[in-house]
């Protein structure tokens, strides 16, 4: 399958470089005119409120759009290899742009990484760990890419948005090389007998013999609108070290779509994840030239301390 994508918006500190504040709009002059489609801003709104709730500010706009483009392609990269009888290679719409501008890719002019970009790149990770609903039945698949067969443990938990376990299933599972395994099954049935769907979360994992992580996905059972998402109750903080930064990240309760920004011109290591209760993330973002690259440079580690902006979907309705 070649040559499919949806469009999204830069993220606000790209559009911060061609814009003024009256701009602001997705339908103003300046954004129209920074649109590759004439269509393109009414397909993103009309696709986005069919998922997501409205967003509540031009820059929240700008960040539903991409997590609306990133679930789009994850579900056609997961379906593309977990059906490699029928698609032996899935090639999305597109990789970069050569101007300010919505569009389908997955980088912005200025080099900054769409959700896009760092869900494909997990996405097309040598090891899939996928799901697809049949009969009533949730079914899950582990993709592998690698020649050789790989034993481990496949885990399973449902748990609630403060982090209960409800359900745990952990089975040894044979993967075979360069195939779709189907490895295990669930019923419909139990996911609504542990609770209100729109409250609960599936971590499945899949480990290697020596406890090596190779595969793992977060499933929602319900559209993102539908989401009774808590307030994540997010803390952080940031460490200095000779050429990079790192951000460390925790949340109390579930975080949908993490995203952390920067006024450095680099990307994060990772960015627009999910982060269950109590879980914590390290992410990393390489120092500028000059005076930055100093080692423990302070003007520097405050300055970007404090344009460190943190914001989930929780925050952008």
């Amino acid at each position: 399958m070649s040559e499919y994508g949806f469009q999204s918006f830069p993220e606000y500190n790209s559009v911060l470089k061609y814009t003024t504040t009256e701009d602001h709009d997705i339908y103003s002059e300046v954004m129209t005119s920074h649109q590759r489609s004439s269509i393109g801003n009414e397909t993103i709104e009309e696709y986005m409120l069919k998922d997501y709730n409205k967003p509540k500010d031009f820059a929240s706009y700008l960040y539903v759009s991409q997590l609306l483009q990133a679930k789009g392609i994850k579900i056609a990269i997961e379906a593309h290899r977990r059906h490699r009888d029928q698609c032996m290679g899935t090639l999305y719409w597109q990789l970069n742009d050569c101007w300010p501008v919505a569009s389908w890719s997955g980088i912005d002019y200025y080099g900054k990484w769409k959700a896009l970009h760092y869900t494909v790149k997990e996405a097309f990770k040598p090891y899939l760990l996928s799901q697809e609903i049949q009969e009533n039945q949730m079914s899950f698949f582990v993709i592998s890419d690698a020649l050789d067969d790989a034993s481990g443990q496949l885990l399973i938990e449902l748990l609630d948005f403060e982090g209960k376990v409800l359900r745990r299933w952990n089975e040894s599972i044979l993967v075979q090389g360069n195939q779709t395994n189907p490895v295990f099954k669930i019923p419909m049935s139990v996911f609504s007998q542990a609770g209100p769907l729109n409250q609960l979360v599936i971590k499945a994992e899949f480990h290697s013999e020596n406890e090596a992580l190779l595969a793992e996905n977060k499933i929602y059972l319900v559209p993102p609108k539908e989401l009774d998402l808590p307030d994540p109750g997010i803390s952080w903080s940031v460490s200095d070290f000779a050429d990079h930064y790192a951000v460390t990240i925790k949340a109390a309760r579930l975080a949908k779509n993490v995203f952390v920004s920067s006024t450095l011109p680099g990307n994060f290591s990772e960015n627009y994840f999910d982060l269950l209760p109590g879980e914590e993330k390290t992410i990393t973002i390489s120092k500028v030239s000059g005076a930055a690259l100093k080692n423990h440079d302070m003007e520097s580690f405050k300055a970007f301390g404090q344009s460190l902006k943190i914001q989930t979907l929780k925050d952008s309705y």
